[in-house]
């Protein structure tokens, strides 16, 4: 199920980095504001994807970009350390494949079919809400939880170019994140997405 796939940040995942495939030629995916592209033309981001394919993919998505806080990637190319040094970073996916029941359907029409439908979605973190905000440019998930550090994630999924695309942000911190103000941003980023592929 897409909306159920959409929440999952474990599992394996095909890594297409840089969209150089034809199918995807006229997508346009922007980074968030003062995020920079995670390029495997630099040996640490050759690591840090790997990483990320490893043990951080995205489940039945195809991983199309990401970005981190450009401070932190230019220190992680300078000293290394792999995605274990990035606090701030973001992944665009493409959901396409999984979303046979919303083809060829108009985004005003499949974005609240699937905010409805992420309201029965069982998890096993309750921290996470599969349906967090719905609004005309995307529909939200995310939340906050707390291990070793705090970490929030919000994604936001959308349909540009017939295809069903999603970018997540994902915060690390050492104090309890803003839930909202993520959320905030990540509305700005779908907004420009929308905008830029219309």
């Amino acid at each position: 199920m897409l909306v159920a796939a959409l929440v999952l940040i474990a599992g394996a995942a095909w890594l297409a980095m840089d969209l150089r495939e034809d199918e995807y030629a006229e997508l346009v995916l922007q980074a968030p504001d003062h995020y920079c592209s995670v390029n495997a033309f630099y040996p640490a981001d050759g690591v840090i994807l790997e990483e990320f394919r490893d043990g951080l993919g995205i489940e039945g998505a195809k991983i199309l970009a990401m970005y981190a806080d450009c401070e932190e990637l230019q220190a992680a190319r300078t000293n290394g350390g792999g995605l274990a040094t990035l606090r701030h970073y973001a992944v665009y996916a493409d959901y396409t494949d999984r979303a046979e029941a919303y083809r060829g359907k108009p985004r005003s029409e499949v974005l609240p079919q699937l905010f409805e439908a992420s309201k029965s979605v069982a998890l096993d973190n309750p921290d996470y809400d599969p349906a967090l905000r719905l609004d005309e440019f995307a529909t939200y998930s995310g939340g906050v939880s707390r291990g070793d550090q705090w970490v929030a994630s919000v994604a936001g999924l959308t349909v540009v170019r017939g295809r069903h695309i999603s970018l997540t942000l994902i915060d690390f911190e050492q104090n309890e994140p803003d839930l909202q103000s993520i959320l905030d941003r990540q509305k700005v980023n779908m907004e420009r997405l929308v905008a830029a592929n219309d």
